[in-house]
Parts: C-alpha cells; sequence; structure tokens
C-alpha cells in the first residue's frame, strides 16, 4: 500500500513512569483523586474551570451515561465521585498486568497512555490526531481534558482543527435529517450551527492576529453554496469561489474571510426571511 514506517513506535509498558508522573502532575494540580488504589480525573471540576471546557470534540456528548459506559465500561465504582470521571490509573484486578505506583500495584487507564507518550514523543501540540469517529468521545476528549491540565494550557488544539472536526460532524447531521423522512428544521439548525461555527473561528483568529485557513472556510462555504442549492434558496446559480489552495494563506483577514463571510451572512439573512 505504499505506507511509509512511521518515524517512531511506542509502547506503553515502556511508558510506565511517564504515565505515573503524568498522573502525579495532575492530582498535584487538583483536578484527579486517588480512590482505592486508582486515581480518577474529576472532570466536573475541569468543566467548571473558566479556563476549560469538557468534551471539546463533542459537547453534546459530554456527561451521557450510555456512551461513557461505552467506552469506559462500568462507570460507577467505589469511591467515584460521578460517573463522568474517567481512570487515570486503574488498580489491577487479579491475573491483569500491574506495575508499582504511588496509589499501589495498577496499570495506566485507557487515555493517559496516549497523552504520555504522545507529549513525550511531539510535545504540546498535535496538528493531526488520526483515529475513528466513534472514539472521538469519551477516548479523544479525555486526551485533551487530562493533557490540558498535564501541561497547564488552555488548548491542546488548533483551532482550525477543531473547527474542521465540528464541521465534519455537522455536515454527517445535516445527512442524517434529510435521510429523516426529510427533516428540513433539524438539518436547517445544523446548518446555522455550521456557519455559527465558521464565524467564530474567523472571529477568534482575526482577533489573536493570527492566519485563517483558507482551505477550511472554503471548504465550508462552498458546502453552504451546495445546500443552499439543494434547498432551492440559491436558484440556477450561486456565489462562486476561486481555489482556495491558489489563493494561499496572504493578505488581511478582511481579504481572505470577506467572500465567505458574505456568502454565509447572506444564508443566515435569507434562513430569516423563511
Amino acid at each position: 500500500m505504499q505506507v511509509r514506517r512511521p518515524d517512531v513506535l511506542t509502547r506503553v509498558s515502556e511508558y510506565v513512569p511517564e504515565i505515573i508522573q503524568f498522573v502525579s502532575k495532575i492530582i498535584e494540580n487538583g483536578y484527579a483523586y486517588e480512590a482505592e488504589g486508582s486515581v480518577y480525573f474529576n472532570s466536573l471540576k475541569f468543566d467548571q474551570d473558566p479556563s476549560h471546557y469538557y468534551a471539546k470534540l463533542k459537547p453534546s456528548s459530554a456527561f451521557n451515561s450510555k456512551f461513557l459506559e461505552e467506552g469506559e465500561g462500568e462507570i460507577k465504582v467505589s469511591g467515584q465521585k460521578s460517573n463522568s470521571d474517567f481512570a487515570l490509573w486503574k488498580a489491577s484486578k487479579a491475573g491483569e498486568p500491574a506495575w508499582d505506583s504511588p496509589w499501589g500495584k495498577g496499570r495506566p487507564g485507557w487515555h493517559i497512555e496516549c497523552s504520555a507518550m504522545a507529549s513525550d514523543v511531539i510535545g504540546q501540540k498535535l496538528d493531526i490526531h488520526a483515529g475513528g469517529i466513534d472514539l472521538a468521545f469519551p477516548h479523544h476528549d479525555n486526551e485533551i481534558a487530562q493533557s490540558e491540565n498535564f501541561l497547564l494550557n488552555a488548548s491542546c488544539l488548533r483551532k482550525d482543527v477543531l473547527t474542521h472536526f465540528r464541521f465534519e460532524g455537522k455536515q454527517s447531521e445535516v445527512h442524517a435529517a434529510l435521510s429523516d423522512n426529510f427533516n428540513t428544521s433539524a438539518a436547517m439548525h445544523c446548518l446555522r450551527d455550521i456557519i455559527t461555527g465558521a464565524n467564530t473561528y474567523i472571529q477568534t483568529v482575526a482577533s489573536e492576529k493570527g492566519r485563517i485557513s483558507v482551505d477550511l472556510v472554503s471548504k465550508v462555504a462552498k458546502y453552504i453554496t451546495k445546500m443552499m442549492k439543494v434547498f432551492g434558496v440559491f436558484r440556477e446559480s450561486g456565489p462562486e469561489f476561486e481555489d482556495a489552495s491558489a489563493q494561499g494563506t496572504g493578505g488581511s483577514v478582511e481579504d481572505v474571510a470577506g467572500p465567505y463571510v458574505r456568502l454565509l451572512s447572506a444564508f443566515r439573512d435569507r434562513v430569516r426571511e423563511l
């Protein structure tokens, strides 16, 4: 398949000391607690922190018992403060792998191993984290929460990566709405959310004097245009844009984002008239 070998291969069994250090730091920061030989991340306290919020990739799934159970197995155990608190370190049962730790013999939790290895090899921020959509919550969201706390960083995700992830999710919701006996209202709500997310992204990047991802904003604008033709809001033709890759990322925020913002605003105004 012509897939090149990775530069680094890691094994969890070789990272137990780093994982223990990772867990200890989160306890020190006040966002994890020990219970009967296991250590749990305090998700409610994390979510209440003004600098953070829980479940960045799939906010709608936050604290959902069904999704948590699918990802974590048994939810409530003795000493655990909340069903949503996930294990950073688990006390080993008979026959399970076990390593010595400050909390007794145990093994790493499901999510902590990824954060410890990735931060050791790559550093504080990842440009791309591959994985199935079914792992977005709780696995990837828990990775983000524990990593932000360990690194004392308000965000471990680039804003364009996070916005793109949410855009892809909303596209799936639009498709599901149109497959459900053509649920126009639900589809329109999803399209509105996409526009809101794109506008928030543009405004945030502009306020931080950063560079807007033209590819991302162009993709959103073209998708909205396509859907407006489906719904008949745009008749025979709609706004057309040059290939984003040909435009580069130079120029001011107004020059780069202007055409797309005008399209998104036009859609919003047309929907309000319906």
